[in-house]
């Protein structure tokens, strides 16, 4: 970790790569586990990464929101937390530590920046430093490559936007709405996520993009847009008194296939099951 403070480049896009030398990759990204909440479920959390582990082609996104962090002046009741907020860092670690080398990226969420408003320590940095993760502040943008081809390189190479977004909403209208905005800053990307609104959703478009080097027609690109699930029992949350409609967990398996080189096979499969 650097001895330098962290400067105002924080604020910027960050990128970072990975390939995947399997003829799939498996995204599985998590997001808003709010470890220490009363309301956490840290079986499906755990679930989850024992998922992960179980085979080499998959790989995670840490799309914020990892731990509560409750503090006198936010809007989480301290007194209703499971845990101390130092706790509640050690237990994310330890939960996490089996899939370290397959988490492809992490993201601020706004309970992370709560420590960083409050006394200047940014968590999501310091863990990420720590145990060798991706750190890509507020918005980052991830290079996949998928499959290998007789040279080494990837035979697909796809780009993630990520997110934790901000705002209000329940509606899946208002669940998209920033993770659809996300478009506006890098346009070409395969795949959204965002999270903040503990919801499962999702869409899709298409855009024309100009030929490539050897020439060629307009190519076109499907793009799409997902808000993540929350790994917590909504029965015990705030839904009701915020007029939430209830949102179990689903599983969310995000597959990117790089079994050719070929246009055709350049796509992405976005699957939700229900727990």
């Amino acid at each position: 970790m650097p001895d330098e403070p962290i400067d105002a480049s924080q604020f910027n896009l960050r990128y970072t790569t990975f390939h995947v030398p399997h003829d799939t990759a498996e995204l599985v990204p998590i997001a808003d586990a709010h470890v220490g909440d009363g309301a956490a479920d840290e079986r499906i959390l755990r679930a989850e990464v024992e998922y992960i582990a179980a085979e080499p082609n998959r790989v995670c996104i840490l799309a914020g929101d990892m731990i509560n962090w409750a503090t006198r002046t936010s809007k989480s009741d301290p007194t209703r937390q499971k845990y101390t907020n130092e706790q509640q860092y050690d237990l994310i670690k330890k939960i996490l530590d089996p899939i370290r080398p397959r988490i492809i990226g992490a993201v601020v969420g706004n309970h992370e920046d709560r420590p960083t408003d409050n006394g200047g320590l940014n968590m999501t940095y310091h863990y990420c430093g720590l145990v060798g993760i991706p750190y890509l502040a507020y918005a980052g943008m991830i290079r996949l490559g998928v499959g290998t081809k007789t040279a080494g390189n990837p035979r697909q190479t796809y780009y993630i936007g990520i997110h934790h977004t901000t705002g209000g909403g329940a509606t899946p209208a208002a669940k998209l709405t920033s993770v659809n905005k996300l478009a506006l800053i890098m346009p070409n990307c395969d795949l959204f996520l965002g999270a903040h609104r503990h919801g499962y959703a999702a869409n899709d478009d298409h855009v024309y993009l100009p030929p490539g080097q050897k020439g060629g027609e307009l190519r076109t690109l499907r793009r799409d847009y997902v808000s993540l699930p929350t790994p917590m029992d909504w029965r015990k949350s705030y839904a009701v008194k915020k007029q939430y409609a209830p949102t179990p967990f689903s599983k969310l398996r995000i597959t990117f296939h790089g079994e050719t080189h070929h246009p055709r096979d350049h796509r992405v499969d976005t699957h939700k099951y229900a727990v």
